[in-house]
């Protein structure tokens, strides 16, 4: 997840509307006079305006800036002038800086308003930079509209600095046209320079204050203009500057970069909300305004301060600080499939205006589906913010189970495995409660036939899960018992056989006799054979029983012994001998001749031999001589059931 704000920032290159200035007191002298603003693109925003002359002959005109400037300070103004419209006509115009004391203006045609033309004096002492459009070789002038630097306005002496055309090409200047001039003094290299429509015309190195001013740093500038026989209208405007602040807005966490620049500035400073100074800069420093742009977040009043032309302005805007923190989404997520998840702002920021990616405009969404969503909001129009969120689902585990055999024989045993997936744990939970938590394989077992279910839960290092339920898969069969019994009748050809199953927990039965199977309940056949194996084969399902049995088809007489003789002797006879080769199993009981039972015993395949030596089992006594009763109950060999009942008699004793 990354993060995404949209946020306005307002770069301040800041030229126009509200200022502060301080008064500006302008004199004027002679013909001067001032006008309104003039509207030209060479004077935009002049503060003051002024003609010192008329287009009338003889008239000489000055205006000056009673506020005095220190030279120790450096100085930077401009101006713009218009020196008329006539090419032939005169005489022209003089930047001066004159002392607070000296007089206030000079002779008029070639004096340009400043000087000793004619003989009077002049304005002393004083610096003069002429914009002289008429050309006058007795003052040392050129035929070009020229320039030229004067001291203590001694106009009829070489020049301090020679003459130079105005235009570097010497181009007209009664042009109709309003032109710039820009003086500037460097009080550190002692430099006076001055440029013409933004062509630097001369430069001039002199200690002013001590071998001019006679070592007074105060100073009156401004400017005279004059006619003579020839004349021209001159006027001469000085600007000013409009600074406009526009309030600004940052957003959080954000800064605006404010920056007020203009040319020819002699000071530059801000001040913050809380009083802080910044960037302050002054001309006397002897290196140029570069640094005039700070960042600015606090909130609050900032202030500029610029002295431009002689004169301070300020002028001020508002900053207002959205102290909202951006909304904040979170990092991208993922939950389990078929599950959702609920998107908010993370930091709990109340918000006046609120948009999801969907038109919703909650402050939280419920989300089901994948995607990236965002989440764009505001409490002021100029600060939206906007976050993004990738959301994506952890798939669920599957559940795979691999083939197995489904039914077993009671008791029931069951191998169960499922696919193993990287990073899934697997529990397992049967239908009578017997579980298997955090295992892929596992063994069940179950005595009691039935079907069976079973339910397997798989979940993830995620937390996702997913559950299948296997309803009556497994079978635990019960297991038969076969077992059948016969009757033997005698039948025209041979014996009929007939077979009556007495088998229990089967499905199918299958009998084999005489190399025939058959599969019916209680078969029959003809047996012409004294001996005839039969074996019957239950199954119910997987699980089988079986037995055999051999029916003998011929006559068996049952003989047993009547008589004992000595019993407790070694005689031959002393004991009752049971045993017969024809017997398969009995059950015997002897009575006395009062009915009370004296023995009873029975005989199996285990104990081919049987003996009875006499004794009474009641007593422990050897029975007294006489006739006793004895009953058998059994089976012969041929599998033909017997009952025997005869007399033994007891002598002897």
């Amino acid at each position: 997840m990354k993060k995404n704000y949209l946020f306005l920032v307002i770069s301040c290159l800041i030229l126009l509307s509200e200022f502060k200035a301080f008064a500006q007191p302008f004199e004027t002298i002679g013909s001067a006079y001032s006008v309104p603003s003039i509207q030209n693109s060479n004077c935009e925003n002049a503060e003051a305006c002024f003609t010192l002359t008329d287009n009338a002959n003889w008239l000489q005109g000055a205006v000056w800036d009673l506020d005095t400037i220190d030279l120790t300070q450096a100085f930077d103004a401009t101006f713009c002038m218009f020196i008329g419209s006539n090419d032939g006509g005169a005489d022209g115009f003089a930047f001066v800086l004159r002392s607070p004391t000296s007089n206030n203006y000079g002779e008029e045609g070639g004096g340009l308003g400043y000087g000793t033309a004619n003989g009077t004096q002049g304005i002393f002492p004083s610096v003069g930079i002429e914009f002289d459009s008429f050309y006058n070789p007795e003052y040392f002038d050129i035929q070009e509209d020229h320039t030229q630097l004067v001291l203590n306005g001694n106009v009829t002496s070489a020049p301090t600095i020679p003459a130079i055309s105005l235009l570097p090409n010497g181009s007209n200047i009664e042009d109709n046209n309003f032109h710039n001039s820009r003086i500037v003094w460097d009080p550190a290299t002692q430099m006076l320079s001055m440029y013409f429509d933004g062509n630097l015309r001369f430069t001039y190195t002199q200690d002013l204050i001590n071998n001019v001013f006679n070592a007074n740093p105060k100073v009156i500038w401004g400017f005279t203009a004059s006619t003579g026989g020839m004349t021209n209208l001159h006027q001469i405007c000085f600007p000013k500057i409009m600074i406009d602040l526009p309030d600004q807005v940052v957003c959080f966490e954000d800064s605006v970069e404010v920056s007020y620049f203009h040319e020819n500035l002699t000071e530059y400073y801000w001040e913050t909300p809380s009083g802080e100074q910044l960037l302050y800069w002054n001309n006397s420093v002897g290196t140029p305004l570069v640094d005039t742009s700070f960042f600015a977040s606090e909130p609050g009043v900032y202030e500029v301060f610029v002295e431009y032309n002689n004169k301070n302005y300020s002028s001020t805007f508002n900053l207002t600080y959205d102290n909202s923190p951006p909304v904040n989404l979170g990092p991208d997520s993922s939950f389990c499939a078929g599950a959702n998840m609920v998107l908010r702002d993370l930091n709990n920021t109340t918000w006046a205006n609120r948009l999801w990616n969907n038109g919703n405009t909650s402050s939280t969404i419920t989300v089901s589906n994948p995607g990236t969503y965002w989440f764009q909001v505001s409490n002021i129009p100029q600060c939206v913010y906007r976050d993004s969120i990738v959301v994506s689902n952890f798939p669920n585990p599957g559940i795979t189970l691999l083939p197995f055999d489904s039914s077993a024989c009671a008791p029931g045993t069951f191998s169960l495995e499922v696919q193993n997936e990287f990073g899934t744990n697997y529990s397992w939970v049967f239908e009578d409660g017997t579980s298997f938590p955090n295992q892929n394989q596992v063994t069940y077992s179950n005595s009691t036939p039935g079907d069976y279910g079973f339910a397997i839960s798989a979940s993830t290092q995620n937390n996702c899960t997913s559950t299948v339920n296997f309803s009556d898969v497994l079978s635990v069969l019960a297991n038969p018992v076969a077992d059948f019994s016969y009757l033997v009748v005698e039948s025209q050809g041979g014996y009929l056989v007939q077979l009556t199953n007495t088998s229990a927990g089967y499905s199918d039965l299958n009998w084999d006799f005489l190399q025939t199977s058959s599969q019916d309940e209680n078969p029959s056949f003809i047996a012409t054979e004294n001996l005839n194996t039969v074996q019957l084969l239950a199954t119910n399902g997987t699980c089988a029983d079986s037995i055999v049995k051999v029916i003998a088809l011929e006559n068996i007489e049952v003989v047993v012994p009547n008589i004992i003789t000595n019993p407790g002797s070694n005689s031959p006879n002393a004991v009752l001998n049971l045993f017969n080769d024809d017997f398969k199993n009995f059950d015997v009981v002897i009575l006395n001749r009062w009915g009370n039972q004296v023995y009873e015993g029975a005989k199996d395949n285990s104990k081919p031999l049987y003996l009875w030596n006499g004794i009474d089992q009641q007593s422990g006594k050897t029975c007294t001589d006489g006739v006793y009763f004895i009953v058998l109950k059994g089976e012969l060999k041929n599998s033909k059931p017997f009952e025997y009942q005869g007399f033994v008699t007891i002598a002897g004793r």
